[in-house]
């Protein structure tokens, strides 16, 4: 008697469990437009509603999301789009299945990471840990502060600005391309799998950092008259999401 109602004490106790994480994590899928201005304890899920309604979620000042159960505060899927300008979040922003991710100001404590055709721009703010583009994802890094850049699986990175502390990785085919002046090796790829990377962005942000590339993986230096066309993509898609 006293077995049975240990496991049925314990089998309660995972439900409640397994209960509470699930409404912790705040869900968006209805091909609407929301704002995040206030604290969510748990994870936030973006995705779609049905082919062609993409649901669009902002992330404000004001906004603090807290998830210490499954690793990543923000996650979009299919389409979804996120716009972070402010507030805080204490894990992973994750993108993949062709949606795209802005972020201009606020802190991410963890990662951001770009996967499965998956676009994420990246203008300002401050990134805790690496800037990761990975499984044919696309990060666009025009400014901000991040921990460390790293690129593998057939991920592609494009640098004009923004300040690393940690080092710079491209690994398994991936590329990153970088646009500046004043470097110490040649522009186009650099020939060596390690060594450190000293110029200045197209932004005017100086970068000196280590590297390492290997199986190959490319890292491109680039004139950075290309530049101005991106910047201008990029602020058209910008403005375009928030009218």
């Amino acid at each position: 008697m006293i077995t049975i109602r240990s496991y049925s004490i314990s089998f309660i106790f995972l439900i409640a469990f397994l209960a509470s994480d699930s409404e912790a994590t705040l869900y968006f899928d209805d091909g609407e437009q929301h704002v995040v201005d206030y604290s969510v304890t748990g994870g936030v899920r973006v995705d779609w509603a049905s082919p062609g309604r993409e649901t669009e979620l902002y992330v404000v000042h004001g906004a603090e999301i807290i998830d210490n159960h499954t690793g990543y505060g923000i996650c979009v899927y299919e389409n979804g789009i996120v716009s972070i300008s402010g507030g805080f979040i204490s894990q992973n922003v994750h993108s993949s299945e062709e949606s795209t991710i802005f972020f201009s100001e606020g802190i991410i404590e963890g990662s951001l990471q770009a996967s499965e055709h998956s676009e994420a721009y990246v203008s300002g703010g401050i990134i805790g840990r690496t800037l990761n583009a990975y499984g044919d994802g696309i990060v666009y890094l025009s400014g901000g502060k991040i921990g460390g850049i790293a690129t593998f699986d057939n991920g592609k990175m494009f640098v004009t600005g923004g300040e690393s502390g940690l080092d710079i990785v491209a690994s398994n085919a991936s590329t990153i391309v970088i646009y500046g002046t004043g470097f110490n090796y040649d522009y186009g790829d650099i020939g060596v799998s390690v060594g450190q990377l000293i110029g200045t962005l197209a932004n005017g942000d100086r970068i000196n950092n280590y590297f390492h590339i290997n199986n190959d993986a490319r890292i491109v230096l680039a004139i950075p008259e290309p530049v101005t066309l991106l910047l201008l993509g990029l602020g058209g898609l910008l403005l375009k999401k928030w009218n």
